[in-house]
Formats: C-alpha cells, structure tokens, sequence
C-alpha cells in the first residue's frame, strides 16, 4: 500500500469535517451513545409529562413571622408540597413542610385538605413542628391562595402550635406548582 492509498483509507475512517483521524469502531460507538442519549431523553420526557397526574408537587418561597416564648422573629422560609387529587371534585390531600431560614428555625409538617374553583383556593391541616422556639408538638394550620398566573400563587398561611403557650406563625409567599 503506497503511501496515497493509506491516506485515502484513514480518511475514509474518519468523521466527516473532523481534522483528527478516528477510526470507524469509534465513529459507530458515538453514533450508538447518541441513539442511546436520546432514547433516555426522550423516555424521560415521557415520564415527567406523566407525573403530573400521579402527584402535584409545588414549592415556594416567602416571609414568615414567628412568635412564642415571649420574644417573636421575622425572616425567609421555603415549603414544599405534594398531593394527590380526589377525582370530580375541585379538591386534594397534601402533604406540605415548612422550613423557616431565619430568626428561630424551627420546622412544620402537616397533612392537608385543599379545596378551589376559579383559580382560588383555601384548606386547613394539622400535622407536628417546631415553632417560635417552643419544643415539637402538634400543629394547626390554615390557607387561602389565588392563582397570579399560570402555575403561579400567591399563598397566605397561619399556623399555631398546641398546647397552653403554643407559638404561632405567619406565611406568605408565592407558590410554583409543576
């Protein structure tokens, strides 16, 4: 093989626009990682625009205000909840937890009903926390919402610890929903 046949086979062997020579095997195995990818792309695809009807999860951000044990503190706070509808009726079951990021801490996780129509909503739940400083003990809350844009809310929560000095704590914040 003379020295012009050998550069035409290894550029035969080579990827096209590419100045470096990669042989053939390694071409194939590209193309067979990129079907792969792809399929897993879209499968995933798949499964997120199905998800939605097995679950609605959404999150949020906002100012929380928090009193118990004689002194009160006021900072940022994250939720998240996941729920699942009740068929025919505008209503669902969640399951939200609050985390408070400032001031005193503290946390609340509480089951809850949840009923709407015409892009308002309201529900009330209970569930255990931590709260205002005191020690973890059961939680009452209670929120309304309306709808700012699409899967977009604004939420307004209270929630009150029980017992006889049980703190209490006030959320609003903006609600994402996927």
């Amino acid at each position: 093989m003379n020295l012009l046949s050998a550069i035409a086979v290894a550029r035969e062997r080579s990827l096209p626009g590419q100045g470096v020579l990669i042989p053939r095997a390694n071409r194939q195995t590209r193309m067979l990682k990129r079907s792969v990818y792809t399929l897993l792309a879209c499968a995933l695809c798949a499964v997120a625009s199905v998800a939605p009807a097995l679950a609605d999860i959404s999150g949020g951000a906002g100012i929380i205000t928090q009193s118990g044990g004689g002194s009160s503190s006021t900072g940022p706070a994250v939720f998240l909840s996941s729920g699942k509808s009740v068929p025919i009726v505008p209503a669902s079951v969640d399951v939200t937890g609050l985390l408070p990021l400032g001031g005193k801490g503290g946390y609340a996780v509480t089951l809850e009903g949840r009923v709407g129509a015409a892009g308002i909503y309201g529900g009330a739940g209970y569930g255990i926390g931590q709260l205002g400083g005191a020690q973890s003990t059961g939680v009452f809350t209670a929120f309304v919402g309306t709808k700012v844009a699409p899967l977009t809310s604004v939420e307004l929560r209270g929630y009150k610890a029980s017992g006889n000095n049980g703190a209490s704590a006030a959320f609003i914040g903006v609600r994402f929903s996927i």
